[in-house]
This record gives C-alpha cells, sequence and structure tokens, in this order.
C-alpha cells in the first residue's frame, strides 16, 4: 500500500530536524585506539613475585613525575593476579613513561623509559632484593632509646625530600623512604632499600633529632650497620605572649649562627602559650614572632605584631621559658 504524500513528506522533515539537531562528533573525545596495553614481566630471585603496587610515571629530567590524571593512582595487585610472574596492565595512555614497582620482599623498581603505543608492549623487570642498613639509637648516657623513629631519606634531597615543585606535581623519589622503629635495645632495620646513597633520620618526642650519612649502597643483598647513633636529651622551648588573647601568632625558631634547621609553633588561641614540638640541642637560638596570617607594616618602620628574642639553651637544661611582651600601638 503506498504511503500517502503528506505523511511521507511529514517523516522526511523529522529526520532532516534530527540530523540537524544531533551534535557532531567530539574530535577530541578519546577512542579505543587512544589507549595502550603493557605486559609487565616481574622476575624475581626466586621466581615468586608477590605482592605490591605499580605506578605509571613520566620521566621529567631527572624528576619522575606521576601522570596527573586518575591513572596516576598506584594499582594494588596480588599474587593471584600474575600469570606466570606476569602482569597485563590495560587502558593505559599513549607516550613515553617509566612504569614504578614496590613488590613485597623486594627494593623499589624503577623500569626503563618505554613508549607505549598501539602495539602491546613488553617490559621485562628484573626485581631486585635491595640493601639493608641496621643500626642502634642511643641517648648521651649511652642507654638504648626503644621506639624512635629511623627514616631512610634520598641523600641528595632537602629536608621536605623534594616532595612538591612550583607546578605542584608530586615527584617520585627514586630511593626508598623505608621506616622503622627501635626496640627495647635500640636496634632498628630498614631493610630491602634500592642501591644509592642515604641520609637518615632519627626522632623521638623526648630526645633531639639527628642525621647521620649512610656509606653508599652499591651490592644488591647486602647489609650495612650504621653503628651507634646518639641522641641528645636537650630541652623544650614553650612560653607565653602577654597579649590579653588578643592575636594569635606563628613563632620560627632559628639556629643563632645561621643554620638552615628552623622550629616551628603557633600560641594558643586563649591564653597565648606556645610549646615547640620537638628538643633542641644546647646552643643559642633566634626567637621570631609575628601575628598570625598577617605580615607587619613595612611603612613608617613600624614593628607592631612582630617580636624577636634570643634564646639560650644550656648543657643539661631540660626546660626552657621565654616570656614575651607583645608590641602595641
Amino acid at each position: 500500500m503506498p504511503i500517502p504524500l503528506p505523511l511521507l513528506m511529514l517523516g522526511l522533515a523529522i529526520g532532516f530536524a534530527a540530523c540537524r539537531s544531533a551534535p557532531p562528533p567530539d574530535a577530541t573525545a578519546p577512542t579505543a585506539t587512544d589507549r595502550a596495553t603493557a605486559r609487565l614481566e616481574l622476575v624475581t630471585h626466586d621466581g615468586h613475585p608477590r605482592a605490591g603496587t605499580v605506578q605509571l610515571a613520566r620521566l621529567d629530567g631527572y624528576d619522575l613525575l606521576p601522570v596527573p590524571t586518575a591513572e596516576a593512582r598506584p594499582l594494588r595487585f596480588t599474587a593471584t593476579d600474575l600469570t606466570h610472574g606476569h602482569l597485563v596492565l590495560h587502558d593505559l595512555p599513549r607516550g613515553r613513561f617509566v612504569f614504578v614497582l614496590e613488590v613485597d620482599d623486594h627494593a623499589r623498581t624503577i623500569s626503563p623509559p618505554v613508549e607505549l603505543g598501539a602495539e602491546p608492549m613488553r617490559v621485562e623487570l628484573a626485581l631486585p632484593r635491595g640493601a639493608t642498613l641496621t643500626g642502634t639509637v642511643l641517648d648521651d648516657r649511652g642507654a638504648p632509646i626503644a621506639a624512635a623513629t629511623v627514616t631512610s631519606d634520598d641523600a641528595g634531597s632537602n629536608s621536605n625530600g623534594g616532595a612538591i615543585d612550583l607546578t605542584a606535581r608530586v615527584r617520585l623519589p627514586r630511593l626508598s623512604r623505608a621506616q622503622a622503629t627501635t626496640d627495647a635495645q635500640g636496634r632498628f632495620t630498614l631493610p630491602h632499600l634500592a642501591l644509592g646513597s642515604y641520609r637518615i633520620r632519627v626522632g623521638h618526642p623526648e630526645w633531639c633529632p639527628t642525621e647521620a650519612s649512610a656509606p653508599p649502597l652499591h651490592v644488591d643483598g647486602e647489609c650495612r650497620d650504621l653503628g651507634r647513633l646518639v641522641l641528645q636529651r636537650g630541652a623544650r622551648i614553650s612560653g607565653r605572649i602577654a597579649d590579653r588573647g588578643r592575636n594569635r601568632y606563628r613563632l620560627e625558631l632559628h639556629p643563632a649562627n645561621g643554620g638552615n634547621d628552623t622550629a616551628l609553633a603557633i600560641t594558643h588561641e586563649r591564653d597565648g602559650t606556645f610549646s615547640f614540638p620537638q628538643r633542641l640541642p644546647p646552643g643559642s637560638y633566634r626567637l621570631r614572632a609575628r601575628l598570625d596570617n598577617i605580615e607587619p607594616p613595612l611603612s613608617f618602620g613600624s614593628d607592631f605584631g612582630s617580636l624577636e628574642v634570643t634564646v639560650q639553651v644550656a648543657d643539661g637544661q631540660t626546660e626552657v621559658q621565654v616570656p614575651l611582651q607583645a608590641r602595641v600601638r
């Protein structure tokens, strides 16, 4: 039965309108061909890779930068996810990257740069056992210190470990950042460290923190004993800014000899009291205070809202009280 001409014309008009209203294809939308696949072949000394994490990172000069997307999150895998030591990763971005692996009972491992493209990439990775650092933490009288925190860091990094750059991208360390707690005899063990040079940091709430440089680790499986690491008791710096509780102050404590170490504290909101969280060894320090989040005025030579005094810590002193009087206009 032939379709009446009015109905035919109406159908053509509706179809034409639908074609005009439909959005054009998004040329920037990712397609299946924009993604890559990688097959990681993990080789261990015993032939049995264990659980761990794998992360995709971009090599930018000497820095390892995570991919700035949700794909940068470390992927946790277990032994059941491995097939004959192989780990297959799908839906990866294309480009030049490295794989960063943290596998249980092995050292941190970084792959050579690889180019991820349309064809599946095969990457063979030999996972080293790493080296071990041990030592003993003692006080200045030779007694062991229990529950001290011992941390490994790259010997070439600064105080914040190079954690953030100017574009707020998190940098991934090339070496192992391990942490251990001393036992009742003051002993500690930092196992499975990637080979390289480390700085060891030791801290305890009741003693002054200290640092030590470890001998470079060059041999997989080696164990180095750092010997005795001594913590001084030092003094805890506290005090009160007489301000009738009107303002909140931020305080900084610097070595008077111009060292880079800085201790920070903030006054209590109600009574103006403050206490620096870490103890400080004997010596001379500069204590500076200013109104929190308010820079002191630069005009007319005014020092309103800022304070600076010298603090002296003597041998054997465990507490130092610093009374301060706020400057007012």
